[in-house]
């Protein structure tokens, strides 16, 4: 059962305690919005269809980066290329990005600023290192987060072929 309490500023919290004593809490503006909400979560536990991103929201892109850069790459055969690769990534302003804020328009942003000086499969290949992460985050760490991949939503960079006229 939801419990709605009224702060001294004014906003609506809702509180959710689960039977495992795991607590859920979120504030609102307005009490019917709160309320609202405490509905809908008490449903979605009702039919265990409730997941908690509480541990995720904290994290960003570039914590993801460097925990697959330390842990997964160093086995692989092209190590020191790919460390190249996610420490370029680290650098850049989508690495500050939380995860779940992480949408398609940060990546296709990060696409037309390293799209610049680098080719179609470099570029490609720089997309497919964020959907991977995420991937690798989510089913082999266990990390709760949204099952839509942002960078699965990016479309490819296409190759340019251009022919000499022997004319």
């Amino acid at each position: 059962m939801a419990h709605l309490k009224k702060r001294k500023s004014g906003k609506w919290t809702a509180e959710i305690r689960q039977p495992d004593n795991k607590y859920i809490s979120k504030t609102f503006l307005k009490k019917s919005n709160a309320s609202n909400w405490a509905r809908e979560i008490e449903y979605l536990l009702d039919k265990k269809q409730y997941e908690d991103f509480s541990d995720s929201a904290r994290l960003t892109l570039g914590d993801l980066i460097r925990k697959y850069r330390d842990e997964i790459t160093p086995n692989k055969k092209g190590e020191r290329e790919e460390a190249y690769k996610l420490n370029l990534l680290l650098r850049h302003k989508i690495a500050k990005c939380r995860l779940l804020d992480l949408k398609a328009k940060n990546i296709f942003d990060f696409k037309s600023d390293i799209k610049i000086n680098r080719k179609p499969a470099t570029v490609n290949k720089y997309i497919h290192y964020i959907y991977t992460i995420w991937e690798t985050a989510r089913v082999q760490w266990d990390i709760a987060l949204p099952s839509q991949n942002p960078a699965s939503l990016i479309s490819k960079e296409k190759f340019i072929l251009r022919y000499n006229s022997l004319s």
